[in-house]
């Protein structure tokens, strides 16, 4: 149990997280039967938004502080050392957050999947293709092992299950459906094998495409919710 759990990742506050998303669109549904399906595909757009932009707000809100040397001394003195130890459980707890958000926008797509995949309009079926890409691109941003695993897993099954329900429900986009999906597989066997080191130009791209996926989940939202 301490393996899976240690205490630098916190990943007890994963059930609570998952329950916390699923919990909220489920009381309102209930509450406002009529509008049920509308709640259900704002809530995975807002969740599955929030959750990949986390890195980006946390480091837009850090602020670096420079305390400029005001005498010959203060030049010369030695900075002050840095906690390693400190540093890493930091960056661990970090991490376990992004994972843990992650993993709860992937709960709340995969219960979502059915009913986004069967609306008439295909809004909402790209909407969680574009959720669960952006997701899978930002998993380049969690180092370890076992959270990689897991989230490219849960995108992994979002997707597929995504792109079957919706050829099922739309039987007439489901060429246009495999060819994208044939596109996307040789990009990623090209990037992931081609590319083998690192690379601006591939993480530019990455990025690019991660930044048009999350760009475009509110609003395929509000048209699978309009329309």
């Amino acid at each position: 149990m301490a393996l899976l759990c240690p205490a630098t990742r916190p990943y007890s506050l994963l059930p609570v997280a998952i329950g916390a998303v699923t919990a909220v669109p489920a009381a309102l549904g209930v509450l406002f039967p009529t509008a049920a399906t509308a709640i259900w595909i704002a809530a995975t757009a807002v969740v599955a938004v929030v959750g990949n932009f986390l890195p980006w707000a946390t480091l837009s809100l850090a602020r670096l502080s420079v305390d400029s040397p005001q005498s010959e001394a203060e030049i010369f003195e030695l900075p002050d050392d840095i906690d390693v130890k400190d540093v890493r459980q930091r960056y661990a707890a970090g991490s376990t957050m992004l994972f843990i958000a992650h993993i709860a926008s992937a709960a709340l797509l995969l219960l979502s999947v059915p009913l986004l995949a069967a609306q008439p309009a295909p809004y909402a079926g790209v909407m969680a293709v574009a959720a669960f890409l952006a997701m899978l691109i930002g998993s380049r941003q969690i180092h370890a092992m076992r959270e990689v695993a897991v989230t490219v897993g849960a995108t992994a099954v979002g997707l597929a299950a995504t792109c079957a329900l919706f050829a099922r429900s739309h039987p007439e986009q489901a060429p246009a459906l495999t060819v994208a999906l044939v596109v996307a597989a040789l990009v990623t066997v090209v990037v992931t094998y081609v590319t083998r080191r690192q690379s601006l130009f591939a993480t530019r791209v990455a990025d690019a495409a991660e930044t048009v996926c999350l760009v475009a989940i509110l609003p395929l939202a509000y048209l699978a919710i309009a329309v």
